[in-house]
């Protein structure tokens, strides 16, 4: 009991005896050690739990690959180009104009 006395900082008092607050602070209190080590286990837990929702949100396909999702935005590009390029009510600056935004807003937003 005197280590819990000595490591919360109280000492005796002139009588050199302690009082039963001190006493029952050095027998109930936490150094917080206890404390931040019951915060540290939750929050790996909650990681842990994240990760797993998140590989189980990758094997259900709710997340698709990085690599997928280039193939899937290249070919979805590809069509729009060829949409325009191919559009017959469409004048060929006007063409150019629509392709050269698609490619300037892109740049923008992407790179």
């Amino acid at each position: 009991m005197k280590r819990g006395l000595k490591q919360l900082g109280i000492v005796p008092g002139k009588d050199q005896k302690y009082s039963l607050w001190e006493i029952a602070q050095a027998l109930y209190s936490h150094n917080g050690l206890e404390e931040k080590a019951k915060q540290a286990k939750w929050q790996a837990q909650i990681a842990e739990a994240k990760l797993k929702e998140l590989r189980l949100n990758h094997e259900a396909s709710r997340l698709i690959s990085t690599d997928r999702l280039r193939r899937e935005w290249d070919d979805a590009v590809t069509t729009l180009f060829t949409r325009i390029r191919h559009h017959p009510s469409l004048s060929d600056a006007e063409k150019r104009q629509l392709l050269l935004g698609i490619e300037t807003d892109f740049e923008k937003r992407f790179k």
